[in-house]
């Protein structure tokens, strides 16, 4: 089992938690900007050049946010800053995390996964891609390498411990085609219980949309970048009124300068890429698709390998 239980978690007193989607995909791309991309097959989709200006702007919004907590507590310390196990996510957080801080790499945080694109990225994979990065923040592995230990051993001659993971993710979060609502709430359960265990009191989490409000119960869709504020206390969360955090100014549109030039499409095709007439495939109907998705890959009981929260900070209206 992949996610332990919320109770092994020893809560402590109320806490500010800041709330960072990831920046824009290559997942996300449409029509030509998507033929355009190579998406690397360990790492699973890295964020875009304009998902680098999204997360550095969106860097200055939390930079802000953090100095008027640290004015109004007293308290200066860096906070924790946490990523999901996706190298879109561990990108984002490298970009956000202030001065002195270091972002940890907690798989709890994954994003829900229905398609290949919300895979966690290969361990080793993530570890070489992070050590090639400069004047980024440090990042911590351990809790990936621990969380990846009880599938060394388990897995079978043909496939690798990463490879039993993703298996182990599908079938945590999903039943047949549909998902798996009680063993998310399990997860983001326990998700919570690992905030509330931090000795830090402001901590910074750095995830994807979809699980992100599995964890906080928020209904409205979390853009690229935007950052929510928090107070988390006894398993729940809310969103206050001290501070209001407006969506970041980003560009909508990404300059063609941006798109990388020659590279190798994709192997999974935007519907809008499909020729005229063609089948769509009977997995799920379109409807249910997560926004910005591929497309989907096979049922949990086979998924695909790939190889070897209530008081919160800043009430804001939806959207």
């Amino acid at each position: 089992m992949s996610t332990p239980p919320a109770k092994r978690f020893k809560a402590s007193p109320q806490r500010t938690v800041l709330l960072v989607r990831h920046g824009e995909g290559q997942h996300q791309l449409k029509k030509a900007a998507a033929k355009a991309v190579q998406i690397d097959a360990k790492l699973g989709p890295a964020l875009t050049p304009l998902g680098v200006q999204q997360a550095q702007k969106a860097a200055q919004l939390l930079s802000d946010v953090l100095q008027r907590i640290s004015e109004e507590t007293g308290d200066a310390s860096p906070p924790l800053v946490v990523s999901s196990n996706l190298v879109r996510a561990v990108h984002t957080a490298m970009l956000v995390a202030p001065m002195g801080a270091e972002v940890v790499v907690q798989p709890l945080l994954r994003e829900r996964i229905s398609f290949s694109c919300d895979e966690p990225s290969e361990l080793e994979a993530l570890r070489s891609w992070i050590e090639a990065q400069q004047n980024l923040a440090e990042v911590q592995l351990h809790l990936y390498e621990e969380a990846l230990l009880e599938f060394v051993a388990g897995a079978s001659p043909s496939e690798t411990a990463h490879a039993a993971y993703i298996r182990d993710c599908y079938a945590w979060d999903l039943i047949g085609e549909k998902q798996n609502k009680a063993k998310l709430k399990e997860r983001a359960e326990a998700m919570t219980a690992w905030v509330e265990s931090q000795d830090a009191q402001v901590i910074v989490l750095v995830g994807h949309a979809c699980f992100l409000n599995m964890i906080t119960g928020d209904k409205d869709w979390l853009d690229n970048a935007e950052v929510r504020c928090y107070a988390v206390s006894d398993g729940s969360w809310s969103r206050s009124g001290r501070f209001v955090m407006p969506k970041a100014q980003l560009p909508a549109v990404r300059p063609p300068a941006a798109w990388a030039p020659g590279v190798q499409v994709p192997a999974v095709r935007p519907f809008a890429a499909w020729a005229p007439g063609a089948q769509v495939p009977a997995v799920r109907p379109l409807a249910a698709w997560a926004p910005g998705c591929l497309g989907p890959v096979a049922k949990a009981a086979t998924p695909r390998p790939r190889g070897s929260l209530a008081m919160v900070f800043g009430a804001r209206p939806p959207g």
